[in-house]
Order: C-alpha cells, then sequence, then structure tokens
C-alpha cells in the first residue's frame, strides 16, 4: 500500500488537509499521513529552517518504518518535500504545490507578524484566497494561523532563507507542480521555475488562489490520484 505524507504549509496543521483527505479515504488505495509539524497544533518542539523540518520528516519516515512514500506538499511544505525527496529513498514521488526553489517573504511581512499578528495573520489569509473564496474559507485559515501564531514568524523566515536548487537536482522519481490559477502568495514564475527544473509543466488548479486544498479539494485530489496511478506501479 502507498503511504500519501502531506505536509502542511506555514501557520498551518495537519487538518488543512481534510477535505483532500476525505477524498483519499474514499479512493481507498492509500494510507494517509497528515502530520503536525513541531510547534503546530499540539505537536511539541520548534524549527527553524526547512532542513530542520526535513530532518523532522525523515525522521517520521523512519519511525513509522514506511516504504513506498508519496510525499505532497503545499507552500513552505512543498520546500520541505523537496529537500526531503532528495535525502531519502523512501520516498518515490513528490507533489509540490504553492511552492517553488525559493519563497520570498516581504519584510513587510516578517514585521508584521512580530509587532502586529492579528492585523498581518488577516492580511496573509485574504491574500491566500481567490476573490470566489468564501468568508468561512477565509476565517478556517484565519482561525489556523491564530492556533499556530507561535511558530508563524519562525516558519515565513524559514521560507525566506531557503533555496531548493541544489536538492532539486539530486531528486530522480517522478514529480508533479500544482498550482492555483489565482494563486498570489506564491506567483506563478515561482512555480513555472520549479516545473521547468523537473521538465514538466505547472498543473493549474481551477478557482483557487494559494489555499488549493481548502477552495477546490476535488480537484487537487484528482489531479494528484491520475498522477500516481499513471506514474507509480502497484509495488511503487
Amino acid at each position: 500500500m502507498r503511504n500519501l505524507l502531506f505536509i502542511h504549509g506555514a501557520g498551518n496543521d495537519g487538518s488543512i488537509w481534510n477535505d483532500v483527505k476525505k477524498q483519499f479515504a474514499e479512493a481507498g488505495d492509500y494510507k494517509i499521513h497528515t502530520p503536525d509539524l513541531p510547534g503546530h497544533a499540539d505537536q511539541q518542539g520548534k524549527c527553524d529552517s526547512i532542513d530542520a523540518y526535513s530532518d523532522w520528516i525523515i525522521n517520521y519516515i523512519s519511525r513509522n518504518d514506511l516504504a513506498n512514500v508519496v510525499l505532497i506538499g503545499h507552500s513552505m511544505g512543498g520546500a520541505i518535500a523537496i529537500v526531503s525527496a532528495s535525502r531519502s529513498d523512501k520516498i518515490k514521488a513528490v507533489v509540490i504545490i504553492g511552492s517553488g526553489l525559493k519563497l520570498p517573504v516581504n519584510s513587510k511581512i516578517l514585521n508584521g507578524l512580530k509587532n502586529s499578528p492579528v492585523q498581518t495573520i488577516k492580511t496573509i489569509a485574504k491574500w491566500s484566497f481567490s476573490f470566489s473564496a468564501s468568508t468561512e474559507q477565509k476565517n478556517k485559515a484565519v482561525q489556523m494561523m491564530e492556533k499556530n501564531k507561535k511558530s508563524l514568524y519562525d516558519d515565513f523566515l524559514a521560507c525566506r532563507n531557503y533555496d531548493g536548487h541544489a536538492a532539486a537536482e539530486q531528486i530522480k522519481v517522478p514529480v508533479l507542480v500544482i498550482a492555483g490559477d489565482s494563486d498570489v502568495m506564491t506567483p506563478a514564475e515561482l512555480s513555472e521555475e520549479l516545473a521547468n527544473c523537473f521538465n514538466t509543466t505547472v498543473f493549474k488548479i481551477r478557482n483557487s488562489g494559494h489555499m488549493a486544498q481548502i477552495e477546490n479539494p476535488e480537484m487537487l485530489f484528482a489531479a494528484i490520484n491520475s498522477f500516481i496511478s499513471e506514474n507509480l506501479s502497484v509495488n511503487q
């Protein structure tokens, strides 16, 4: 059985994947993992770099004796997936959503998270969705970031300090690059650069900003499920 290991983004936690997880659970051929990263939700510990988060993911795979792993990372989680996939032969495919080889962060966001976190969280949430997103969806993101605000600054700093070029060059397994068609948090050129690195194209999720797993979980599931079916045998 394939192990799907979902890695959430900055200031989020494993529950961000609930709608997509439901889709995969109904598919029936997967074991789903949606862990909270250190310092998020009820997970103890702290990480202040993408490499440190990757260490934790590699350890998660080891201590749970996982094989045939498909890493699925969103935003910061996509960066973690890139670094992790360069370091483990347990990983058979990678799906990267709303991410890139670099993740620039405006200094205004970092300063805002230090000096006016409540308002800055609302701004981040506003930028994370398309115009068609509901107030309920945006509020869900705000509540999650407020719950995880103790890690939010460190997460964004880790993103700003990240460079995935060297790690990406080491990846030899199939890679799917996904982006929301209205994502402004991760500009289109970052996803395009990432896709070009793996000689592929960007799969666009319709009617979605940065949070495709909230705005269009059905299409996200279909894209990932099709990618796995086309690129991995039943024993991978």
